[in-house]
């Protein structure tokens, strides 16, 4: 049996490997955002609680529920798309309204939902390529919901590209195998 790294068949993952697509909002078209604006994605994460029993000088656990963990999103800011106006339109259509309208219209009543995020984004995908560019593996993102937005900042000392971190809780996550391409 040869090594893994004597092997000419098997690959590491690679980090900078990947595509991050949002859901039905991904593509080329207006108010989308492509793949490449995406620099950076954590991959899910979960945790599981514990439950303790005593009996006399011992203590006994055992495992209580699954919980993921927010996953972030750093996102290039290009002049176009503007990622920074397409993010903004989102979360209005995800529900909020700033505070310009009466507070006695509707609009002004109108917030975010559950189902609002979930209609609009539906599920979120983290694809891992192999070298080939063929996706081996792919996460499915449930039921997101944006936690948290940093749009980035201004420095006039600075000559790096503005980015804006995303923040992203979720119900579950799922992984995939993908055949890779003959």
């Amino acid at each position: 049996m040869a090594t893994y790294w004597a092997s000419t068949n098997s690959q590491p993952k690679r980090a900078h490997r990947f595509l991050f697509k949002f859901g039905n909002v991904t593509g080329q078209d207006e108010g989308k955002l492509p793949a490449w604006v995406c620099s950076r994605v954590t991959r899910p994460s979960m945790e599981i609680t514990t439950t303790e029993a005593q009996y006399m000088n011992h203590t006994f656990k055992y495992p209580g529920r699954a919980k993921w963990n927010n996953i972030s999103v750093t996102l290039r800011d290009p002049v176009d798309p503007d990622a920074s106006v397409v993010l903004y339109e989102w979360l209005d259509k995800c529900g909020y309204k700033p505070p310009i309208d009466a507070p006695s219209t509707k609009k002004a009543l109108t917030s975010f939902t559950k189902k609002s995020f979930a209609d609009f984004f539906g599920a979120l995908l983290i694809q891992s390529l192999n070298g080939e560019g063929d996706v081996v593996e792919e996460w499915g993102i449930y039921n997101p919901i944006i936690t948290s937005v940093n749009w980035g900042e201004f420095d006039y000392s600075s000559e790096d590209l503005i980015n804006i971190t995303v923040d992203i809780a979720y119900d579950y996550a799922t992984i995939k195998k993908v055949a890779s391409a003959a």
